[in-house]
């Protein structure tokens, strides 16, 4: 295995990413001049390549799994935040009690709980029947390749509803900058105005269903 390593001033690094959400991934764009690249090492961004593992035989999609887990680890995050703030937390008008203790609270929070699996069921299950088609070497059905596209899109756009719900049972405690649940809601709001959020893949899904669409 070939390591490259760039020393001195081969590359310049772009002060790019100054953004309200996913700070820590410093997401800089940087350039690099008089540096010859093997060609083993390029490819181009859509078709052929020249990385031998099953994966990357797959048709392109824009980032796909590796956003869609930023968005689950999130909304696991805030979940295990609101649930510090259940056993704490006393509403102003009725301190005699946490929130924790509200019926209202606990089918609410319940039911974001099981919204969050289920993104995690979908991405595991749409996820596997693709790879299981790689490592035979075979291509996905349309109906499979948009059911896992259209799903980062579904958990993209599910990630938003569900955070915007935790938020709002945690009440002002989550705006606070000392919050963990205010970056995770930051970081999700995020990714998913990446292009994985927004790639049309529900829609051809949906044509797929329909009868009305069939080519990858």
């Amino acid at each position: 295995m070939t390591v490259v390593e760039f020393e001195g001033d081969l590359a310049t690094f772009l002060d790019t990413w100054d953004a309200v959400g996913l700070r820590a991934t410093q997401s800089t764009d940087f350039t690099i001049d008089d540096v010859f690249v093997p060609a083993r090492f390029t490819g181009p961004l859509m078709g052929g390549n020249n990385i031998p593992a099953p994966f990357y035989g797959l048709p392109y999609t824009a980032t796909g799994a590796s956003h869609d887990a930023v968005i689950i680890g999130c909304l696991e995050g805030a979940l295990d935040d609101l649930a510090e703030l259940a056993a704490t937390k006393r509403p102003a008008f009725d301190p005699r009690v946490v929130i924790g203790e509200d019926p209202v609270f606990q089918e609410r929070f319940a039911e974001l709980h099981l919204r969050t699996a289920a993104l995690n069921a979908l991405l595991e299950q749409t996820g596997r029947v693709v790879m299981d088609r790689a490592f035979r070497g075979e291509e996905p059905t349309p109906g499979e390749w948009f059911s896992y596209t259209g799903g980062h899109q579904h958990i993209h756009h599910e990630g938003i509803r569900i955070l915007n719900e935790v938020m709002t049972l945690s009440g002002s405690s989550g705006l606070y900058s000392s919050s963990p649940m205010q970056r995770r809601w930051r970081d999700v709001r995020c990714v998913s105005q990446h292009v994985a959020g927004n790639n049309g893949s529900l829609r051809r899904l949906g044509a797929v269903l329909s009868g009305q669409g069939d080519v990858l």
